[in-house]
Parts: C-alpha cells; sequence; structure tokens
C-alpha cells in the first residue's frame, strides 16, 4: 500500500471504501493499516475513522478547538446541509423509477440506459426528473430528458455518492460515502431543533 497516495486521498475528502478503491479499503480494515495511517497523522491532529457501518473511512480532526479547524467542519457542514436534498430526492427518484430494486444501498449498480428508459414516455417519471433540475446541483441549460439524467448523475459523482464503473455504457455504483449522508441526515433528525448554519455539538464525528 502506498501510504502518501492514501494520505493524499483522505486529506483531499475522500471516503475510502470498498466502490472507490477496494485495496486502500481493505488495508484500513485491518488493525496494522489504521494505525499505521493514523500514526502518520499524528503531527496534523488528524485520524482516520470509519462509518458505524463500516462501509467507508474519512479523516476527521482530533483538535475541534483549533480555530481553523472549526472553520472548516463549519464549511464542510453547511455543505452537506446544502447536499441533503438532493441526495434525498436523488433517491426517492430511483425508488420510483425502480422500485423492484428496493431503497438506494452501498454498493448498488445503476445504469443510464435503464433510468432513461423508465423515464422516456412515463409523464409522472419525466415530472419527477424535471423537479430535480431546479436543484443546484443538477442545473443545466440542456432541455433533453437524456442530458437532464446525466446531469442528475453527474451531480451525484461531484459529491461523492456514485462512481463511475464504465464510461462507455455510463455504469455507476454507489459509494459508501452514500451511508455518511445517513448518518448526517439522522443526526439533523436527533437535532432538529438545530440550527444548521452553527457547527454541530460534536464536531470531531464530521470531515475536515
Amino acid at each position: 500500500m502506498d501510504l502518501r497516495l492514501l494520505l493524499e486521498s483522505l486529506f483531499a475528502g475522500q471516503f475510502i471504501c470498498e466502490i472507490t478503491d477496494k485495496d486502500a479499503f481493505n488495508y484500513l480494515s485491518t488493525q496494522k493499516g489504521v494505525d499505521s495511517v493514523n500514526n502518520a497523522l499524528l503531527p496534523f491532529d488528524r485520524e482516520v475513522i470509519q462509518l458505524p457501518d463500516g462501509y467507508a473511512f474519512y479523516l476527521v480532526s482530533k483538535d475541534i478547538d483549533n480555530t481553523s479547524d472549526k472553520v472548516n467542519i463549519r464549511k464542510h457542514f453547511e455543505g452537506c446541509r446544502d447536499h441533503i436534498e438532493p441526495v434525498v430526492s436523488f433517491i426517492v427518484l430511483l425508488t420510483r423509477i425502480q422500485p423492484e430494486s428496493g431503497i438506494l444501498t452501498v454498493g448498488r449498480t445503476i445504469r443510464y440506459s435503464e433510468l432513461l428508459s423508465r423515464v422516456l414516455g412515463n409523464e409522472h417519471n419525466t415530472q419527477q426528473l424535471n423537479q430535480l433540475m431546479t436543484l443546484k446541483l443538477f442545473r443545466t441549460n440542456k432541455t433533453g430528458l437524456d442530458d437532464k439524467l446525466k446531469s442528475l448523475l453527474k451531480g451525484m459523482i461531484d459529491i461523492g455518492v456514485l462512481v463511475e464503473k464504465n464510461a462507455a455504457e455510463m455504469v455507476y455504483q454507489v459509494t459508501g460515502k452514500l451511508d455518511y449522508y445517513h448518518q448526517v441526515m439522522q443526526f439533523i433528525v436527533d437535532h432538529e431543533s438545530i440550527d444548521l448554519i452553527e457547527q454541530p455539538s460534536d464536531q470531531s464525528e464530521f470531515a475536515v
């Protein structure tokens, strides 16, 4: 395992899972791997932690009293807040388009051609897709349903929920970061009176 590349990925804010980097995920799944990475992170007051359901590893700050880290955590949390509606809307749309596949889960394969065939000729699905285009993450000047669907998938790639597995056939896979958004949504539910502009009380659980 190239420790330098792994550290660079973590510092870049990437979530390491079986889908994004299987070798790195397997390495971090061992105590030796976690210890090696965390020892390298000591000078930076950072550590790598795993999501509760085990789907991904990511970097967090150990010193939440550091002013710079507080600013970064706040920006990150505000970004997550802005992404919650698009993520939820995406999950709902896929559930309606492909009800036989059930709720969206980590590792699921998504094929552009299959989604497009379910949207074309279905007025309800078309309306749902058009509604999602009003969200900033998915917005596009193009008017075709095919381009709108591409913009939708690109938005999910941009925030790390999807990765492209086959560019030619436009096949995508759901990453472990979806579970992170589930954790953020649960945090908001548990603190429903929270001012989302403010920092979470337990900031150490959020990536920086």
